[in-house]
């Protein structure tokens, strides 16, 4: 059981974990040899535990090639144990003597059910894990959307965005009223499933802010911990890429999306701002109020932050894939728009928010009892 823990203590994930919580863990790991070229994880097949490489290494093959590999001290499989009905996107092969510690979805689930802070230090790996696919499809979309592979993506400068604010700039008081957020938070697949006094604590968490159409609502660019949910009103995703200051439409949002969920979870510049294209209002949370929450409600939000991103990775690789074919093909006409590819949510670039409604993926999530 020493080796055991000393290995899982290596982990950067773990690294907040107190180590009688990591210890209490240890039964619900198993310990799997390989040897050379035996299969840990076969494409397509359910998606049912992560794995931690112990000694050894592994290949990742898709579709029978192998596209990398995988190292000692790596985590595998973390963010597809989170999903209900994931199956394996690639076949993990041993390239010589193996041993990796397993860790099934239901020892996560009873994780979740204890509170521990094993499962949140999981959940938040998972969440960076997502962040930084989603930051990579981001610049390959836009890549492709400009038609060079070699554009890196382009941080605002004082055009578009800046002229726009200075244009459109008005007290922002609006006649509408503001739905009352209890209600979109109930819409979202995986809050929906939540109790009432997580859902309350989240309310409390949020602050309504009105916005008048032209106002932006994030600027791209900026650096700032909020999260929002689009509660009246209508919104444009837009990117300024091209030198000149001009901008690109990337989506539209509607009453009901979760948007900047991205920067929230991962910090960094925005990659899109947010123009309204009508009176409105928003909720935002920051990372001080999330901070202040009590440990469920924040298992919770994040539960329902890395719904949202990987239905948005998901739905951008759809759009990557359609782009690449258009490029390849040379008919730039035939890229892909949010109408042309289904659910893709913002993902010319931006993967900032989703609608509750839309087909995000489902968290596995339960009751938690915090020790």
């Amino acid at each position: 059981m020493e080796a055991l823990f000393a290995a899982l203590a290596r982990i950067q994930a773990f690294a907040g974990v107190p180590g009688e919580e990591l210890r209490a863990s240890l039964p619900l790991w198993r310990v799997l040899s390989l040897k050379d070229e035996r299969l840990l994880w076969k494409q397509g097949r359910p998606a049912d535990e992560l794995a931690l490489v112990h000694a050894g290494g592994l290949d990742v093959i898709v579709n029978g090639t192998v596209i990398g590999k995988v190292g000692v001290g790596e985590l595998i499989g973390e963010t597809a144990i989170f999903l209900s009905g994931a199956v394996r996107m690639a076949t993990l092969r041993a390239s010589r003597p193996t041993q990796v510690l397993a860790l099934p979805s239901a020892a996560l689930q009873q994780l979740r059910a204890a509170g521990s802070p094993v499962y949140d230090a999981l959940l938040r790996h998972a969440l960076v894990t997502a962040a930084g696919r989603c930051r990579e499809l981001d610049r390959q979309i836009a890549q492709v959307r400009q038609g060079n592979f070699a554009v890196p993506l382009a941080p605002e400068k004082a055009g578009f965005f800046s002229r726009l604010w200075q244009r459109v700039r008005q007290p922002a008081v609006t006649a509408i009223a503001c739905p009352p957020l209890e209600e979109l938070l109930a819409q979202h697949p995986v809050l929906a499933h939540s109790s009432e006094a997580v859902r309350a604590a989240l309310v409390a968490a949020f602050t309504p802010r009105p916005f008048r159409r032209g106002d932006v609502v994030c600027r791209q660019g900026a650096e700032d911990d909020q999260v929002y949910v689009l509660a009246a009103g209508k919104a444009d995703v837009m990117r300024e890429i091209e030198a000149s200051g001009s901008a690109l439409l990337l989506g539209r949002f509607e009453p009901g999306t979760i948007f900047g969920v991205f920067a929230f979870a991962a910090g960094g510049p925005r990659t899109a701002s947010i123009v309204a294209t009508e009176d409105g209002w928003a909720y935002a949370m920051d990372g001080a109020a999330y901070r202040a929450l009590a440990p469920e409600a924040q298992t919770v939000w994040m539960e329902a932050m890395l719904a949202v991103l990987l239905g948005q990775c998901r739905a951008a690789d759809l759009a990557l894939h359609a782009a690449i074919h258009a490029f390849a093909t040379q008919h730039p006409a035939l890229l892909p728009s949010m109408s042309d590819v289904p659910n893709v949510a913002g993902a010319w670039g931006a993967l900032e928010g989703l609608r509750p409604g839309d087909d995000v993926m489902r968290v596995r999530a339960g009751k938690a009892k915090r020790r």
